[in-house]
């Protein structure tokens, strides 16, 4: 086991306590330059603990947190997931990778430090998926300001308004064949760190041991105006729809993905009254998973129309706050919203990606969207739309190092 693994196995579960409270301000603007190069002959730095937000604001939410940047054993990801209520065949996932395949596994076969991963499916079900990793001169900026965050990698990045309740996300590789366009997220639910959206307190950032996120925005309201550019012109396709469902994350880690994450489970729904698409929206996030502690750990997340109904954090179930099941069919999401009242949702499958490596070094991700039927306690019924994803780096992860997997077109640099 990786020494910084073991470390966190023995403090893994221990919080930050929350004392006091204090007004939120902002963070000063700064910018941070990577270059396209693990960091080597040191030990990286990490955060894991979030200090007050009337000391230091919100900067852990755009810059990166293991500095001054990864090396071959860590890693810093920037997601956006989208899905289309009006149909669930139709999404995207933009993933911005700094660090090494060993650490990040999922990033495909070649080899790079800075990447672009993305996948988009159409309404036929055509599944698009890519990696593009940065030139060898490739320098990335993150520019915190505010609550906001720009970034460009060479032709794809996003631009935050100073607010970071408004993002715009670009991609122009469509020239002259590949995937061209553009989304616009604006959030509709507070950000959050794992276990509280109370940014005023003091608070882990862990959702397992030696793992980080925090999640920019829980729920967008997203307009998605991307094009396919095929060779025939007949097979060009297009992805364009609006409010659709958004999500926006950073993940950490200074280990690999495969020892601090063995199994997890998650996903991201927004539900309304059954009859009532015009009502209240109700945003749900939730995550599962073992821990280099070999324990199970949980964080889920309710608000509707921005108002929490429920949050937090479980250590070893032992507050039952969540059970997730994975069915064939789709997936069952049980949260323990209060004493006798759950939040209940069934997610019957649209659509699904899936990628395994077998043999010696073991690997299983699975992405799917769905269609939601949902109850609170016994009178309230929902639906909606939701995308769960699940990972799986077989028994005694730990033991190997990581490795990239196929089934993803490599196409070139930034």
């Amino acid at each position: 086991m990786h020494l910084l693994t073991a470390i966190c196995a023995i403090l893994g579960g221990l919080l930050v306590s929350a004392a006091g409270h204090c007004n939120l301000v902002p963070a000063p603007d700064q910018s941070h330059t990577y270059p396209n190069i693990p960091l080597k002959g040191e030990s990286p730095g990490v955060v894991f603990n979030a200090a007050a937000g009337c000391d230091v604001g919100t900067w852990q939410f755009g810059r990166s947190h293991v500095f001054p940047r990864p090396d071959e054993h860590s890693f810093s990801v920037w997601s956006f997931h989208v899905v289309n209520p009006a149909n669930a065949n139709e999404t995207i996932l933009a993933r911005f990778v700094m660090g090494t395949n060993d650490a990040y596994e999922y990033l495909g076969p070649g080899s790079g430090y800075l990447a672009i991963l993305i996948d988009v499916q159409f309404a036929d079900g055509h599944q698009y998926n890519s990696v593009i990793y940065g030139a060898h001169a490739t320098v990335v900026t993150i520019d915190t300001f505010g609550w906001g965050t720009n970034s460009v990698w060479g032709a794809t990045g996003w631009n935050s308004t100073r607010d970071g309740k408004h993002v715009d996300l670009f991609h122009n590789l469509g020239h002259p064949l590949g995937l061209s366009g553009s989304m616009v997220l604006k959030s509709i639910a507070p950000p959050r760190y794992p276990c509280s959206s109370n940014l005023t307190l003091p608070s882990s950032l862990e959702i397992v041991p030696c793992l980080g996120q925090t999640n920019q925005m829980p729920d967008a309201s997203t307009t998605v105006d991307f094009t396919l550019i095929d060779a025939n012109p007949s097979l060009t396709r297009h992805l364009k729809f609006a409010n659709g469902v958004g999500f926006h994350e950073q993940t950490w880690s200074n280990a690999h993905l495969r020892a601090v994450a063995p199994t997890w489970r998650r996903g991201n729904a927004r539900l309304h009254v059954i009859g009532d698409k015009t009502g209240a929206n109700h945003s749900v996030v939730w995550w599962e998973g073992t821990g280099p502690n070999h324990r199970v750990h949980s964080t889920a997340y309710a608000s509707m129309d921005g108002t929490i109904v429920k949050e937090g954090c479980d250590w070893n179930r032992e507050s039952q706050l969540l059970k997730v099941e994975a069915h064939t069919w789709g997936t069952v999401v049980d949260i323990k919203v209060a004493e006798e009242m759950h939040l209940l949702l069934h997610i019957q499958k649209v659509s699904s990606a899936e990628r395994r490596e077998t043999g010696a070094k073991p690997l299983k991700y699975v992405r799917m969207t769905g269609t939601v039927k949902a109850t609170l306690g016994a009178e309230t019924k929902l639906e909606g739309v939701a995308w769960t994803e699940e990972g799986d780096f077989g028994p005694e992860p730990w033991k190997h190092e990581g490795k990239a997997f196929g089934n993803r077109v490599v196409l070139g640099e930034f």
